[in-house]
């Protein structure tokens, strides 16, 4: 439930309180609260639900969670976020991934429904028959959370020179931070007077691994890695960019694609994490270098004037279509048809 860049989080609490003010009473259980000490409690808290869904999947605790519920008789939805496409991120050996197979299938099997984040996702997990029921709800954000100006925290480094092309999210591979670097690279003259800004939480040691290799290829003036654990400070630096890149290559949530478009921020977005509503507000692209070259050649020849009128038209769509109060009826409809 910590808010950093590129998280679910980002997102779910402009939904619970959207869900609140229509009279929907919301109860976050984070999975880190179900460590053997707290196992009852966080049973008991399923138990109790008048309905369960799980904003993510794959951890064993879910698998636990989802098993209470169904005890229960509690009905349960399972949004897995890509954990349930194929080439999911977290690498494990055969008899982890049989035995995980294994014990998920009882709980997928009886879940309600499985929710999607976006069309692609739908069409993986329909080719895979994971569920006889499977239907898509958009994420979205709070738009009066983004409204005026926000103060930059103290600590923010300074960007080097020029525009800046923003990726709000972990570092770490899964993102497309390789192919995003080599697609800047080969765009050579196109691409001075730009910088990009990895503004994310540190994974392992992959932020020291990328920056030796930027330093190998000389671009240590044009590369900042950055933290953004909040909402305020990913704010800061959306104030700061020309453009917001997200070249996910697995499936995700898009939430930094949210916050780009609703701040007026023009946004490069791979299929895989493209918010459904904003399908024709962003350049949608693959997530390879050859795609991610292409969508950076075509906004780069773009003049000023047209990025700035198109990233207003789109905020401007954008804030009628992915403000909670707005999504929040999907949601709704889709708990009241299950209890």
């Amino acid at each position: 439930m910590e808010p950093s860049a590129g998280s679910v989080a980002v997102s779910l609490g402009g939904l619970f309180d959207a869900l609140y003010t229509q009279g929907v009473e919301s109860q976050t259980l984070a999975l880190c609260d179900c460590a053997p000490a707290n196992r009852d409690a966080a049973v008991s808290t399923v138990e109790k639900a008048d309905i369960v869904h799980f904003h993510g999947w794959g951890d064993r605790r879910a698998r636990m969670l989802a098993t209470a519920a169904r005890a229960a008789s509690r009905p349960y939805l399972i949004a897995p976020h890509g954990a349930l496409s194929r080439g999911a991120y977290g690498k494990r050996n055969i008899k982890e991934r049989l035995r995980a197979a294994w014990a998920g299938r009882s709980v997928l099997r009886h879940a309600a429904t499985v929710v999607a984040v976006n069309g692609q996702e739908l069409r993986e997990l329909t080719a895979r028959r994971v569920h006889a029921n499977i239907t898509t709800l958009s994420y979205g954000v709070s738009v009066a959370d983004y409204n005026g100006s926000t103060p930059a925290p103290d600590d923010l480094p300074e960007p080097p020179d020029g525009n800046i092309a923003l990726v709000l999210a972990p570092v770490h591979p899964i993102e497309g931070v390789v192919p995003l670097l080599k697609a800047f690279a080969e765009l050579g003259p196109l691409a001075d007077g730009w910088c990009i800004v990895f503004a994310g939480t540190d994974v392992g040691d992959w932020r020291k691994m990328l920056e030796a290799a930027v330093r190998r290829k000389g671009g240590e003036n044009r590369v900042l890695f950055a933290s953004a654990a909040d909402v305020a400070t990913q704010r800061a630096w959306l104030s700061r960019a020309s453009l917001l890149v997200s070249p996910r290559l697995h499936t995700g949530v898009g939430s930094a694609v949210l916050q780009a478009v609703v701040s007026g921020v023009p946004a490069i977005a791979s299929f895989r994490v493209t918010p459904p509503a904003l399908v024709d507000l962003v350049d949608v692209c693959g997530p390879e270098r050859h795609e991610l070259k292409r969508a950076l050649r075509k906004f780069f020849e773009r003049s000023n004037a047209d990025r700035r009128s198109a990233a207003d038209l789109a905020r401007q769509a954008a804030r009628q279509r992915v403000d909670w109060p707005v999504l929040v009826e999907g949601y709704i409809r889709l708990y009241r048809s299950l209890v």
